[in-house]
């Protein structure tokens, strides 16, 4: 979506946090893939939890692969995620 893809540029360009929740977002394979590439050049942020969303493991080794450049990110929580369609 054009939020997640406003949310990921300006994660990408982030000087200052550290910590991230996006809990219970909706956020899906698509959004993990934006982050994933924020991360990849953020070297600021040290938490991410994206508990309870709905990223496939596409997504989430998107993310992983990511933090072979991440050199800052110290907890990551992707617990709970939900396939789309099922609660």
């Amino acid at each position: 979506t054009e939020l997640s893809e406003l949310m990921a540029k300006a994660l990408a360009k982030n000087t200052v946090l550290e910590r991230l929740e996006l809990v219970k977002c909706d956020l899906d394979k698509n959004d993990a893939i934006l982050i994933a590439k924020a991360l990849e050049v953020n070297q600021t942020l040290r938490v991410l939890n994206l508990q309870n969303n709905k990223i496939t493991n596409e997504g989430a080794t998107a993310i992983a692969q990511s933090l072979r450049q991440n050199k800052s990110l110290t907890e990551l929580n992707l617990l709970g995620q939900q396939q789309a369609g099922l609660r």
